[in-house]
């Protein structure tokens, strides 16, 4: 939004300290961004590399669940720390200046050399370094769901009616539900559909990534290096690319939603409900309160 109303106004009329604090909350969630994908595609590692167990709400279950909760928070704010740590610098470097007639909100280096330090830099921790640790755990994964899939699941018909489930030596007994079906017996080992879907939709969300982010930190690196000739064709597709990129976290929500049409709907139905009359919502009320205690 930022970035919209400077290209609308062309001077920049926040001042010094407004120029300061839009370009480090830029840096934030920039980074904040980029680093949720690395503790996301850590999270689903972890959630597929973890042994299954079919133990219910046991005591070991609640444990574990209490564990997920701690590890997720600890990547959730390990990605904020750094977020905030690394956006620092732009506090510093940034200022409101003018140039050509024009105040702008500018970041300027007396040497060549220190262009060249700061667009490597920012390259090598926001988009590098999550690009390989993201791979990573991608061929893990990959490499995980291959196995899991040769394993031999199968049924073991048994006269009592109730189904056994053999997974190489060890046979578990399964109750007659599609919850159990669906995530001991999927086409894909034991490979819940639940995680399937999400490691799914994870990857796209990494490959928009990509594809938004490489072409600008590519272009950066070519050009402060001095492989890109100054034209106004440069111009151009340097304004395009650097366009491009922030079309990253707009693509993010309608990916999730691509992904969780069931949930968007009950969403919207959630919030029809809540503009019913008082009549109909205590109707309704009523209803269910009857239909409980009978």
């Amino acid at each position: 939004m930022t970035d919209i109303i400077w290209k609308s106004t062309i001077d920049w009329h926040a001042g010094n300290v407004g120029c300061k604090i839009v370009r480090y909350s830029q840096g934030v969630v920039t980074y904040a961004s980029t680093y949720a994908l690395v503790a996301l595609s850590l999270d689903r590692l972890h959630a597929i590399a973890r042994p299954l167990g079919f133990s219910g709400k046991s005591v070991h279950s609640v444990q574990l669940s209490h564990f997920k909760g701690l590890r997720i928070r600890l990547l959730v704010g390990l990605a904020w720390m750094f977020a905030l740590l690394f956006s620092i610098p732009m506090l510093i470097i940034t200022e409101a200046r003018v140039i050509n007639g024009r105040m702008q909100c500018w970041v300027d280096f007396p040497q060549p050399w220190i262009w060249k330090l700061y667009i490597t830099t920012i390259a090598v921790i926001l988009f590098f370094i999550p690009a390989i640790i993201i791979a990573v755990c991608y061929i893990i994964i990959v490499v995980i769901i291959w196995s899991k899939s040769a394993l031999n699941v199968g049924e073991i018909p048994n006269s009592s009616g109730t189904r056994l489930i053999k997974n190489g030596g060890h046979i578990y007994v399964a109750a007659n539900n599609r919850h159990f079906k669906d995530s001991a017996t999927s086409s894909r080992g034991l490979i819940p559909k639940a995680k399937m879907k999400t490691i799914k939709m994870t990857l796209v969300i990494v490959l928009v990534f990509v594809i938004c982010w490489s072409p600008f930190f590519v272009f950066d690196l070519l050009d402060v290096y001095g492989f890109i000739e100054q034209s106004q064709e440069s111009v151009a597709l340097s304004t395009f690319i650097q366009s491009l990129a922030p079309l990253n976290s707009a693509a993010n929500p309608i990916i999730y939603a691509s992904f969780n049409t069931k949930m968007c709907v009950n969403l919207f139905q959630r919030k029809g409900k809540r503009h019913q009359s008082p009549t109909s919502y205590n109707s309704h009320m009523s209803t269910n309160t009857r239909t409980t205690v009978n």
